[in-house]
């Protein structure tokens, strides 16, 4: 990703409503995942913004779909998490209305990244939404987060378990990565995910144009 658009990366909107969605001009790319799977915290890492998208240690925060302007040329969007049990039903169910509508009907979306943690065993809602966004038709990228928190070792074996859970006979790439820049380990697990992340969007962003 150029370094002059991570420069210029800036909070856009939030929408709790379709209607508060921005126009869609600009091509987008969504982030999904389990409340407190690191959403917030991987975006901020991709634009090298250290705030621009509020990380909460507390999960279900995020109660709106978040949308953040990256150069003028692209947006990136933080949806709400899924899957906290301790969220009123009646709030959660509205959520999750919001987040399928996007999902589903947003004509700019060119590309769902799907977050789940590298150090756990997928659960049912993490397949479930997997299978949303293949029916969905937009391209899919699984990308294990919190790698840094494992050995080298550890990260390769949960690395390949992932693959074979989410991988769909290689359909779509499973990418190990941590949102922490550690200087002091420059092979921390999951550092060089970044880069291939940040490879997809621009290949996904160049092919909307």
């Amino acid at each position: 990703m150029p370094k002059a658009l991570r420069d210029r990366a800036v909070f856009s909107t939030s929408a709790v409503t379709r209607a508060g969605f921005p126009p869609p001009a600009l091509p987008e790319v969504s982030f999904v995942g389990r409340s407190n799977v690191g959403k917030s915290s991987l975006l901020n890492r991709l634009v090298g913004q250290r705030g621009l998208a509020h990380v909460s240690k507390t999960p279900g925060r995020t109660r709106m779909i978040n949308f953040f302007e990256i150069g003028g040329s692209y947006r990136l969007v933080d949806l709400p998490g899924y899957g906290y049990a301790r969220v009123p039903e009646a709030l959660r169910a509205g959520w999750e209305d919001l987040v399928l509508s996007y999902l589903t009907a947003r004509d700019s979306l060119v590309l769902n990244l799907l977050l789940v943690d590298c150090r756990r065993d997928p659960l049912e809602n993490d397949l479930r939404v997997l299978e949303l966004l293949i029916l969905s038709e937009r391209p899919v990228a699984v990308v294990a987060t919190k790698a840094d928190k494992l050995k080298s070792g550890e990260a390769a074996s949960r690395l390949r378990l992932l693959s074979q859970a989410f991988g769909a006979g290689g359909r779509f790439p499973v990418v190990a990565c941590s949102s922490v820049a550690n200087t002091k380990r420059p092979r921390t697990p999951g550092r060089e995910g970044v880069g291939q992340i940040q490879r997809l969007i621009a290949e996904r962003v160049n092919a909307w144009r």
